[in-house]
């Protein structure tokens, strides 16, 4: 009977227990906030429009002829310029110091640079057409010395003197007139060919005949001509021309 009452008291007293202490439930996670939903604009929102592909630059078409300059082309210019330095450095010298027929003749100048009352100066021209550039030292109307360029490098053509004189005929040919005496003369039309200057006809005076080569004087046998043939032939040839220099010596008067 003890016993009887023993159980029922322990298992009034865990009743009692289990019911002061319940049993504690984890704490619920809370929700997040629900995000608000912006109020749509007034306005809508304009969708910007795509850029537009920038036109292709059109090619500026490139001139077959380069624009001429007085003394030529632009680029052909320059590089003359830088070919020929040293060469008009040395008349550019010349002419400063008033340097004679002999130390000209010395430095390879033409004797036409020796002499005082002679005013001169440089030209750039083109006279065979090629697009390089040949160096002229004259007065404008008579060549002194002539050059052209050679793989970059200056040749000289040709020298003048009083008895040995050089114009440029119309037509851009090199037109010569070199005297042994009243008795002998020999007129002679040279064309500039690259860095050569080939004879193309030569009009020989000699004690009163004329004869007429085709090339050089006495190249071949030539043709015979009367005065009045020799006349017609020189004075087709006649009109040479005149070109703008860049002056290094001014005359000086003779005393």
């Amino acid at each position: 009977m003890k016993k009887t009452w023993l159980c029922l008291l322990c298992a009034a007293l865990l009743a009692l227990a289990a019911c002061a202490a319940p049993a504690q439930s984890p704490a619920p996670t809370a929700s997040p906030a629900p995000t608000a939903t912006p109020a749509a604009s007034s306005t809508p929102t304009e969708t910007p429009a795509p850029s537009a592909t920038p036109a292709a630059s059109a090619t500026p078409a490139v001139s077959a002829t380069p624009t001429a300059t007085l003394c030529g082309y632009p680029a052909a210019e320059e590089v003359a310029e830088r070919a020929y330095a040293a060469l008009l450095a040395l008349y550019e010298q010349a002419a400063a110091e008033g340097w004679d027929l002999e130390t000209c003749d010395k430095a390879g100048l033409s004797l036409m640079c020796g002499r005082p009352e002679q005013a001169w100066g440089y030209a750039l021209r083109d006279l065979d057409g090629d697009g390089a550039l040949e160096l002229i030292i004259g007065n404008g109307r008579e060549i002194f010395d002539l050059y052209a360029l050679e793989d970059g490098e200056p040749v000289k053509l040709l020298a003048g003197w009083e008895r040995n004189a050089f114009v440029i005929l119309p037509g851009g040919e090199i037109y010569n007139t070199a005297s042994g005496g009243a008795a002998y003369t020999v007129f002679t039309v040279f064309a500039v060919q690259g860095a050569e200057l080939l004879p193309q006809e030569a009009l020989v005076f000699d004690t009163g005949n004329w004869t007429l080569y085709a090339g050089a004087e006495g190249q071949g046998e030539g043709a015979a001509l009367t005065e009045a043939e020799a006349e017609a032939w020189m004075a087709a040839r006649a009109g040479a021309q005149t070109w703008d220099v860049e002056t290094l010596h001014e005359a000086e008067p003779l005393t």
